[in-house]
């Protein structure tokens, strides 16, 4: 059963009926009630969750739930400091994100996780935190993720990196490390991150570039 999740910061601000499901939606609806179930059920996952947002925002203390005008569950942030607590409507797009963002990745209900292009609205550095987390729960968890972002490619191992690519109707995918077996070595000699080595187009995957050739080893690439 995958997963699917391309998150939207307007449906992250939205509240979540209590007595729905309570599970995180595609777009980041019923955030409120998937971080309920994590309070109730799986504190643990919970306390990792808000230590995530805090990596993305230290100035953060805490989340709590309540219910606003509209008796729906919502989220309320505590900053150090201030006196009264945030509405989901105050807080930045990149903090709810956050949240949502890592929410699927600590609830261990969820096996199998599809997410496209976790770079939106995410400062880059909170990106580093994602990535490391996606390897680490990578034991438990099948995480694949989709991307446009040097970014985020510059932290991912060759190994973990697939391209993929179009061309008259289909559809290819090939490891970085089997399209180019010199990519590992200019990784670890520190020429370029992996990112930018994709950027590049050395590895024939960027718009408008020549066309990606990929043989099988002890093949000649034909059907």
């Amino acid at each position: 059963n995958v997963r699917t999740y391309q998150l939207s910061p307007s449906e992250t601000r939205l509240g979540a009926d209590p007595s729905g499901r309570r599970e995180l939606g595609k777009g980041g609806r019923e955030l409120p009630a998937a971080i309920a179930y994590l309070r109730e059920k799986q504190p643990d996952a919970l306390t990792e969750l808000i230590g995530h947002l805090r990596n993305a925002a230290p100035s953060l203390s805490g989340v709590r739930l309540d219910y606003d005008d509209a008796r729906l569950l919502a989220l309320w942030f505590s900053e150090e400091g201030v006196g009264r607590s945030w509405a989901t409507a105050e807080v930045s797009d990149g903090t709810l994100k956050t949240l949502a963002l890592f929410e699927p990745l600590v609830d261990p209900r969820y096996k199998l996780l599809a997410i496209e292009e976790p770079e939106n609205y995410i400062h880059p550095w909170v990106i580093k935190d994602f990535v490391e987390t996606c390897r680490e729960k990578s034991t438990t968890k099948q995480v694949i993720l989709t991307t446009h972002s040097p970014v985020l490619v510059s932290h991912l191992k060759p190994s973990e990196l697939i391209l993929v690519h179009r061309t008259k109707g289909a559809t290819q995918m090939v490891r970085a490390i089997d399209l180019d077996e010199s990519v590992d070595q200019i990784i670890r000699d520190g020429i370029m991150d992996l990112g930018q080595y994709w950027n590049s187009g050395a590895m024939s995957a960027v718009p408008g570039g020549p066309r990606l050739e990929f043989k099988p080893p002890g093949g000649d690439g034909q059907d």
